[in-house]
């Protein structure tokens, strides 16, 4: 009995012994998965704090594709604006050597003046020695009017003087009223010609900005064409000439009494181009029947130009349809594609040429690699250039008596050149025509 007892409580502990056992494994693993799902719940709030990092960098990179899209549509602006600025720089380099030439033209002139000079240096001596000659005639009258009276001979003389000086008087009053009344006569005939009016036409208008051409009006020594702008719009402008032909032939580039009329925002503008009367003379034009014009628009903010006109032209009253033949003609050198160039004075001392434009649109032409007898002008590029408009012909020449001294030649017998020819005043766009020679 007492063994039997033994044996069961053996068997109760280790019974008890085994549960224990067993209850400690439970407890380990409740432990252990206790553990992963911490783990586990780290790793969810770890995953959910990437993807909200996720989602803030997709949200970034929306953004710069955005930005980027911005940044193409700039720099698609600053390649157009890159092509304007070129082309603009083109125009101020060509403005700047058409400066140059006009400077070296001056020089020319003022050459010219020295020679004036020096011919009226001539005649200035030759009238001091008629005064020399006279004042010994007056010395040798007052050695005989020594017998005579003296007073007698100073009142003659006074009375004299004054005859003298009330014929000069009256000869300069004669030829102030004979101008005058040619003037008012040239006004009067002109302005029955209606040569005034040209009927208030509207130039051109874009996008809020008019000029209107009101008339001409005609000064002694100059002829002014008056023009009214308005502008509709925001922006302050300015209107300039770019280029001007009377009756089809182009007049100077460099004229400092230009149309250069500034317009503000919203307000309106009067203002002037001058003609040189001289210039018209010297081109045979004493009537204007034709007159074509380009202009160019600045934004007056910003000093960039905005736009350039097409040609346009205005036929005055007096224009009857007729064709109007003021061009220059002389030996033709060159006559291709609507291009016409005319040799129309070739001496020792000056070549002058004549280019005619047929084309459809206006052509700007410089004479490049120009050599005399074989001998290069390096300078003639800045004399021997040009615009045409259409339908209009331009003249140019150069001046050859210093090269000539400078390199000994006695006789001007051979031209040679290139022909640079830009469209549209686009040095961008320019072509050159090689190989022109001419000889006497």
């Amino acid at each position: 009995m007492t063994k039997k007892i033994f044996f069961i409580c053996i068997l109760c502990m280790i019974s008890l012994l085994s549960a224990c056992a067993s209850s400690g494994v439970v407890q380990e693993s409740y432990d252990s998965l206790l553990n992963k799902a911490e783990s586990l719940e780290a790793a969810l709030k770890n995953n959910q704090a990437n993807i909200a990092s996720f989602e803030k960098t997709i949200e970034t990179l929306e953004a710069v594709s955005l930005e980027y899209e911005l940044y193409k549509q700039e720099a698609a602006e600053y390649s157009s604006n890159a092509e304007q600025y070129a082309s603009d720089y083109s125009s101020l380099y060509i403005d700047y050597s058409l400066f140059v030439e006009d400077v070296l033209l001056y020089a020319d002139e003022v050459e010219s003046y020295i020679e004036k000079m020096s011919e009226y240096e001539g005649l200035a001596q030759a009238e001091a020695e008629a005064r020399r000659i006279q004042a010994e005639s007056i010395i040798a009258a007052n050695s005989i009017a020594e017998s005579q009276s003296i007073e007698a001979w100073k009142e003659a003389s006074l009375i004299a003087a004054a005859e003298e000086s009330s014929s000069i008087e009256a000869s300069i009053a004669a030829s102030k009223e004979a101008s005058s009344i040619a003037a008012e006569e040239e006004a009067s005939r002109r302005a029955e010609a209606g040569e005034h009016d040209i009927n208030d036409e509207i130039l051109f208008s874009e996008s809020g900005l008019m000029l209107k051409i009101k008339g001409i009006e005609y000064n002694d020594g100059n002829t002014t064409l008056k023009f009214y702008a308005e502008n509709n719009t925001t922006t302050n402008y300015k209107i300039s000439m770019d280029y001007i032909a009377i009756n089809g032939i182009m007049m100077s580039e460099w004229n400092f009494n230009a149309l250069s009329c500034a317009v503000s925002a919203g307000k309106k503008a009067n203002g002037s181009h001058v003609l040189d009367n001289d210039e018209l003379y010297q081109n045979g034009i004493s009537d204007i029947y034709v007159i074509d014009m380009i202009f160019r628009v600045y934004n007056d903010d910003i000093s960039y130009t905005d736009f350039v006109t097409d040609q346009i032209t205005i036929p005055t009253p007096l224009y009857d349809g007729k064709v109007i033949d003021n061009y220059k003609h002389g030996i033709t050198v060159y006559d291709k594609d609507g291009i016409i160039i005319d040799i129309i004075e070739f001496t020792n001392d000056i070549v002058t040429f004549a280019i005619i434009n047929n084309t459809g649109i206006y052509h700007s032409f410089l004479f490049d690699d120009v050599s005399i007898n074989d001998y290069t002008h390096t300078n003639a590029i800045y004399s021997l250039r040009g615009t045409a408009l259409n339908k209009c012909q331009t003249v140019m020449s150069l001046k050859l008596k210093d090269f000539c001294k400078e390199n000994a030649i006695e006789k001007v017998e051979q031209i040679e050149w290139n022909l640079i020819v830009q469209p549209q005043a686009d040095a961008i766009k320019d072509y050159e025509i090689e190989g022109f020679s001419f000889t006497k």
